[in-house]
């Protein structure tokens, strides 16, 4: 097994073959190096045998859509089948859209998962309140809309604090 991280981008890139390509988009990398280092392997891409680059394509659908929703993984597929090596560019640069998207997607999701868990919070807090207060486990329950197995835990917890 490879190491692909121990190879220098510029050996890679100067090798100017398929299997060097592919190590040199295989290394970790953020969203922003990938796209520049894309951008730097332009020349390479462009000069690739019609059969080597229809293979690279293959690789980077398999690499890309693994990570991709169902909308955006038929927006690769639809960059990626109309790739050719004399528009590497036009590739890259719609690709780097659909990356900017994915990030776009998973700060979106980010931002509900926590207003999500600060709702959440924000019931439990009400509901210990209202235990503190005595009210019952049916009300508490019906204000908050926590289901009375959480209720009961944050009761045990009140007790064992005091």
């Amino acid at each position: 097994m490879f190491d692909v991280n121990r190879y220098p981008e510029d050996m890679l890139i100067r090798a100017s073959n398929l299997i060097a390509s592919i190590f040199a988009l295989d290394q970790k990398m953020s969203r922003e190096a990938l796209v520049k280092r894309l951008r730097k392997m332009v020349d390479n891409l462009r000069n690739l045998k019609n059969e080597d680059f229809r293979q690279l394509v293959i690789w980077i659908k398999h690499v890309l859509k693994s990570r991709l929703t169902e909308p955006l993984r038929q927006e690769v597929d639809h960059i990626l089948e109309r790739a050719n090596p004399q528009e590497v560019e036009i590739m890259i640069y719609n690709l780097e859209r659909t990356l900017d998207e994915i990030e776009q997607q998973a700060e979106f999701r980010g931002m509900l998962k926590g207003r999500e868990e600060g709702r959440e919070e924000e019931k439990v807090l009400t509901a210990k309140a209202a235990l503190a207060k005595g009210l019952t486990l049916e009300l508490i329950a019906e204000i908050t809309g926590l289901p009375l197995e959480k209720l009961l835990e944050l009761q045990n917890e009140i007790r064992h604090k005091t």
